[in-house]
């Protein structure tokens, strides 16, 4: 995964076997499911918040908390200092469906963000000749192009803001012609409603993708 506004994340592991040797394979199983190049999930669950995860890589080597292990110990703790490659936390992916018919279609999706992290707003739909997609909650309207086959909007800035199933992303970003998104949806904002305004030679469906995030585990 691509490093966006990496983030470090320092926590201590303790292991416990029940005899020394089981402590060694602990330790040498442990150590070998981490990899500075692919991700491991974490997973937090609570009763009031539900269930967030978190991928995270390692940053530097594991090393042994020395003053809590000694050479009879059947428990030892390691110091482990990781990378999360998106900083953010992920709970929920809630999605808005709407369809549309041949010729111009306007449309309402009510959008909210309950979260304390900004929401960047995704869109999803079947061919269309032009469409007209918020800009968040600032009145202004994007342009979107032509699309022959499925597609896909990012609002986030420093994503790939629109690809196809049908061409190369950079040929997709060439038609934008430097039109891209440049608000997102604060944190905490109740239910509002934003225009889409579609136009298509036949039906199909647009989709408005909110992927929650969060800083912390709770709140």
């Amino acid at each position: 995964m691509t490093k966006i506004e990496e983030r470090l994340v320092d926590f201590k592991v303790r292991l416990e076997g029940r005899t020394r040797r089981d402590l060694e394979e602990l330790r040498v199983a442990w150590e070998s499911s981490w990899s500075t190049k692919a991700d491991n999930e974490f997973v937090t669950r609570s009763e009031v918040y539900g269930e967030r995860t978190l991928r995270l890589r390692l940053d530097r080597p594991i090393e042994l908390d020395v003053d809590s292990f000694n050479m009879q110990s059947t428990r030892m703790e390691l110091e482990m200092v990781t990378v999360a490659c998106w900083p953010y936390l992920g709970s929920t992916v809630d999605t808005i469906s709407k369809s549309f018919g041949g010729g111009t279609t306007n449309l309402l999706y009510e959008i909210d963000n309950p979260t304390d992290v900004p929401l960047w707003l995704e869109w999803e739909g079947s061919p269309i000749m032009s469409a007209q997609l918020p800009d968040a909650l600032t009145g202004r309207m994007v342009p979107i192009p032509a699309q022959a086959s499925v597609w896909k909007v990012r609002t986030r800035k420093t994503f790939e803001t629109l690809s196809s199933a049908a061409t190369p992303p950079v040929n997709e970003w060439k038609k934008m012609r430097g039109v891209s998104f440049l608000a997102e949806i604060p944190p905490r904002t109740p239910p509002t409603t934003v225009p889409v305004v579609v136009t298509a030679s036949a039906p199909g469906t647009l989709r408005c993708v909110m992927r929650r995030n969060h800083k912390m585990p709770w709140g």
